[in-house]
């Protein structure tokens, strides 16, 4: 018989190693599963960073159990458990790689992120709410940027017409030039006890501010957070070509979301959670284009 990294070759009469790519087993050459490798003699494959080599009776590379995200061993990584599932019942980790930021390559509603769990709604009623978050537009009438809000009637949304930027159809006009594909930051508080408050910046420097005519605290207290579009009924979405470079979300000064755009191990754009080590799927189009 042959030694376990060899399988018998009948016509020449010799123990021979499986080619690359390949392993031995049983006395036969079996090819690695997608995406491992292997190198010629191999008895087994060399799995993907982040999955590991599961034997018989099928081989394959699977993505480790986790009890939580620590589990995972990657900045960008989640472990992602059975809804209902509690703390100590394993999930599967998903790992993600950081980008630089997302681009949209459909316009309108089709395409965009809803985020939920800590970053919604706080329960008390009383909570500031900071959100911040960095975009480059293809064109200069680039509309519903980002807001949090659930219809119609109730959303609050930072929008683009040039040559103004605002919070609603009725809220702040600034008259601010914009230039194509030039990062800006928006930044925007949300009080139960004042107008809601914008700020807007270029490289670190204030270009612009002001608020609200009223408050707009509900838009954001029972709903979801939208990230290039403003809320999930009727809400119209960016224009493609549109990038979105990360945000970061605060209650009553206490960081709740740190938001990385990123491509799953499948090459799927998503965005990813630093603080909940949550990985967000898009709603509706998956395809996006990055920048590593």
């Amino acid at each position: 018989p042959c030694p376990a990294n060899r399988v018998w070759n009948e016509a020449a009469g010799t123990c021979d190693p499986c080619p690359q790519n390949k392993f031995a087993k049983n006395g036969v050459c079996v090819s690695c599963p997608r995406g491992s490798t292997s190198d010629p003699g191999a008895t087994e494959c060399t799995c993907p960073a982040g999955s590991t080599w599961v034997g018989d009776p099928v081989y394959s590379c699977d993505p480790p159990s986790c009890l939580d995200y620590s589990d995972c061993g990657k900045p960008c990584a989640a472990c992602e458990k059975p809804e209902g599932a509690g703390a100590d019942d394993p999930g599967i980790c998903r790992y993600c790689t950081f980008v630089n930021y997302l681009q949209l390559t459909t316009s309108g509603n089709n395409q965009y992120f809803r985020l939920g769990g800590a970053m919604r709604d706080p329960g008390v009623g009383t909570t500031v709410v900071t959100y911040e978050s960095t975009y480059s537009f293809p064109n200069v009438t680039t509309r519903q940027i980002f807001g949090y809000g659930a219809n119609t009637n109730h959303y609050t949304g930072v929008y683009n017409t040039h040559p103004e930027i605002g919070i609603t159809n009725t809220g702040i006009n600034t008259n601010v030039t914009l230039s194509v594909n030039t990062p800006y930051t928006f930044k925007v508080q949300y009080s139960p006890t004042s107008n809601t408050k914008l700020w807007m910046y270029q490289n670190g420097s204030l270009l612009t501010n002001g608020h609200h005519e009223n408050n707009a605290y509900l838009g954001w207290e029972t709903s979801n957070f939208h990230i290039f579009r403003t809320h999930w009924q009727n809400g119209a979405g960016c224009t493609s070509g549109t990038k979105f470079y990360g945000a970061k979300i605060w209650f009553d000064g206490a960081l709740v979301g740190d938001i990385s755009p990123a491509v799953d191990e499948n090459g799927k754009g998503v965005v990813f959670d630093n603080v909940g080590h949550q990985i967000y799927e898009s709603v509706g189009s998956d395809v996006f284009d990055y920048q590593l």
